[in-house]
Protein backbone atom coordinates (compact mmCIF):
# COMPACT_ATOMS: atom_id res chain seq x y z
CA UNK A 1 0.00 0.00 0.00
CA UNK A 2 3.03 2.48 0.63
CA UNK A 3 4.02 2.15 -2.83
CA UNK A 4 1.04 3.28 -4.16
CA UNK A 5 1.03 5.81 -2.13
CA UNK A 6 3.95 6.86 -3.33
CA UNK A 7 3.30 6.70 -6.79
CA UNK A 8 0.16 8.92 -6.54
CA UNK A 9 2.43 11.07 -4.88
CA UNK A 10 5.16 11.45 -7.46
CA UNK A 11 2.20 11.67 -10.09
CA UNK A 12 0.24 14.60 -8.65
CA UNK A 13 4.00 15.97 -8.16
CA UNK A 14 4.97 15.61 -11.50
CA UNK A 15 0.96 17.18 -12.64
CA UNK A 16 1.52 20.10 -10.15
CA UNK A 17 5.12 20.78 -11.56
CA UNK A 18 3.75 20.49 -15.36
CA UNK A 19 0.96 23.30 -14.44
CA UNK A 20 3.67 25.68 -13.30
CA UNK A 21 5.86 24.64 -16.64
CA UNK A 22 2.74 26.00 -18.88
CA UNK A 23 2.40 29.01 -16.45
CA UNK A 24 5.58 30.23 -17.18
CA UNK A 25 5.43 29.82 -21.00
CA UNK A 26 2.68 32.78 -20.62
CA UNK A 27 4.23 36.06 -21.85
CA UNK A 28 4.06 39.05 -19.17
CA UNK A 29 1.87 42.13 -19.66
CA UNK A 30 4.10 44.51 -21.09
CA UNK A 31 5.49 41.86 -23.71
CA UNK A 32 1.64 40.67 -24.53
CA UNK A 33 0.28 44.14 -24.81
CA UNK A 34 3.15 44.82 -26.98
CA UNK A 35 2.39 42.06 -29.60
CA UNK A 36 -0.58 43.24 -30.48
CA UNK A 37 0.19 44.63 -33.88
CA UNK A 38 -2.18 47.50 -33.87
CA UNK A 39 -1.01 49.25 -30.68
CA UNK A 40 2.39 49.06 -31.95
CA UNK A 41 3.57 52.42 -33.45
CA UNK A 42 7.11 51.33 -34.98
CA UNK A 43 8.29 47.72 -35.09
CA UNK A 44 11.82 47.39 -35.76
CA UNK A 45 13.27 43.81 -36.60
CA UNK A 46 17.36 43.59 -35.84
CA UNK A 47 20.09 41.40 -37.12
CA UNK A 48 22.87 41.15 -34.76
CA UNK A 49 26.26 40.15 -33.79
CA UNK A 50 26.71 38.84 -30.72
CA UNK A 51 29.58 40.51 -28.07
CA UNK A 52 30.18 44.10 -30.10
CA UNK A 53 34.01 44.64 -30.63
CA UNK A 54 33.66 47.27 -33.31
CA UNK A 55 33.37 51.00 -31.23
CA UNK A 56 32.01 52.45 -34.18
CA UNK A 57 29.41 49.81 -34.48
CA UNK A 58 25.68 50.79 -33.54
CA UNK A 59 24.69 48.63 -30.42
CA UNK A 60 21.41 47.08 -29.03
CA UNK A 61 21.72 46.29 -25.74
CA UNK A 62 25.43 45.50 -25.94
CA UNK A 63 25.19 43.51 -29.47
CA UNK A 64 26.41 45.25 -32.99
CA UNK A 65 23.56 45.69 -35.31
CA UNK A 66 24.40 44.22 -38.61
CA UNK A 67 21.77 45.75 -39.81
CA UNK A 68 17.52 46.37 -39.47
CA UNK A 69 14.22 46.96 -40.85
CA UNK A 70 11.03 48.33 -40.05
CA UNK A 71 7.74 46.51 -40.28
CA UNK A 72 5.31 48.57 -41.71
CA UNK A 73 2.93 46.33 -43.06
CA UNK A 74 0.13 44.99 -40.86
CA UNK A 75 0.17 41.47 -42.10
CA UNK A 76 3.89 41.33 -41.80
CA UNK A 77 3.75 42.40 -37.78
CA UNK A 78 0.55 40.24 -37.23
CA UNK A 79 3.12 36.95 -38.74
CA UNK A 80 5.98 37.97 -37.13
CA UNK A 81 4.29 38.40 -33.13
CA UNK A 82 2.70 35.56 -33.63
CA UNK A 83 5.36 33.53 -34.81
CA UNK A 84 7.15 34.91 -31.57
CA UNK A 85 4.10 33.81 -29.28
CA UNK A 86 4.01 30.28 -31.11
CA UNK A 87 7.82 29.97 -29.89
CA UNK A 88 7.20 31.08 -26.88
CA UNK A 89 4.35 28.66 -26.35
CA UNK A 90 6.02 25.81 -28.05
CA UNK A 91 9.45 26.12 -25.50
CA UNK A 92 10.09 22.70 -24.47
CA UNK A 93 11.56 23.69 -21.08
CA UNK A 94 15.48 23.66 -22.29
CA UNK A 95 17.85 26.11 -22.53
CA UNK A 96 21.64 27.09 -22.53
CA UNK A 97 24.03 29.55 -20.89
CA UNK A 98 25.45 30.93 -24.08
CA UNK A 99 23.09 33.78 -24.75
CA UNK A 100 24.46 35.15 -28.21
CA UNK A 101 21.68 37.02 -29.63
CA UNK A 102 21.63 37.00 -33.15
CA UNK A 103 17.90 38.86 -33.21
CA UNK A 104 16.35 41.67 -31.40
CA UNK A 105 13.04 43.30 -32.06
CA UNK A 106 12.34 46.89 -30.66
CA UNK A 107 8.72 47.80 -30.45
CA UNK A 108 7.51 51.36 -29.88
CA UNK A 109 3.97 52.44 -28.59
CA UNK A 110 1.86 55.02 -26.47
CA UNK A 111 3.32 53.08 -23.45
CA UNK A 112 6.92 53.63 -23.96
CA UNK A 113 9.67 51.24 -25.71
CA UNK A 114 9.70 47.49 -25.65
CA UNK A 115 12.97 45.36 -26.80
CA UNK A 116 13.23 41.87 -27.07
CA UNK A 117 17.20 40.63 -27.18
CA UNK A 118 16.75 37.18 -28.64
CA UNK A 119 19.19 33.93 -28.83
CA UNK A 120 17.23 31.05 -30.38
CA UNK A 121 20.80 28.65 -29.90
CA UNK A 122 19.88 29.09 -26.16
CA UNK A 123 16.17 29.67 -26.12
CA UNK A 124 16.61 32.96 -23.74
CA UNK A 125 14.74 36.28 -24.49
CA UNK A 126 16.00 39.11 -22.93
CA UNK A 127 13.29 41.98 -22.32
CA UNK A 128 13.57 45.74 -21.79
CA UNK A 129 10.89 48.16 -20.82
CA UNK A 130 11.83 51.77 -21.83
CA UNK A 131 15.36 50.74 -21.14
CA UNK A 132 15.37 49.15 -18.07
CA UNK A 133 16.20 45.04 -17.97
CA UNK A 134 12.61 43.04 -17.34
CA UNK A 135 11.71 39.21 -16.95
CA UNK A 136 13.31 36.86 -19.15
CA UNK A 137 11.42 34.57 -21.34
CA UNK A 138 12.42 31.24 -23.11
CA UNK A 139 11.46 30.79 -26.66
CA UNK A 140 11.96 27.73 -29.21
CA UNK A 141 13.58 27.98 -32.00
CA UNK A 142 10.90 27.68 -34.11
CA UNK A 143 10.07 31.71 -35.18
CA UNK A 144 13.15 31.96 -36.17
CA UNK A 145 12.50 31.20 -39.69
CA UNK A 146 9.78 34.12 -39.76
CA UNK A 147 12.56 36.32 -38.48
CA UNK A 148 15.23 35.67 -40.71
CA UNK A 149 12.72 35.50 -43.95
CA UNK A 150 11.55 38.75 -43.08
CA UNK A 151 15.45 40.18 -42.80
CA UNK A 152 16.36 38.89 -45.83
CA UNK A 153 13.25 40.12 -47.81
CA UNK A 154 14.61 43.36 -46.58
CA UNK A 155 18.54 42.53 -47.85
CA UNK A 156 19.34 42.64 -43.86
CA UNK A 157 22.45 40.99 -43.31
CA UNK A 158 22.59 37.81 -40.72
CA UNK A 159 24.96 37.12 -38.83
CA UNK A 160 27.49 33.94 -39.59
CA UNK A 161 26.59 32.31 -36.35
CA UNK A 162 22.90 32.56 -37.33
CA UNK A 163 22.22 29.09 -38.43
CA UNK A 164 18.72 28.64 -40.26
CA UNK A 165 16.26 26.36 -37.88
CA UNK A 166 17.50 22.74 -37.58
Amino acid sequence: MKRIGWVVTVAVGALVAGCFALGSRSLPDPVNRALHHRSARTVTLYSLEPRSTNANAKIFHGHTILGETTIDDAAARKKLFAAFRKGVADHDGSVAACFLPHHGLRIESDRGTLDLVICFECAQVKVYENGVPSEALLISTSPRAAFDELLEAADVPLSKGATASP
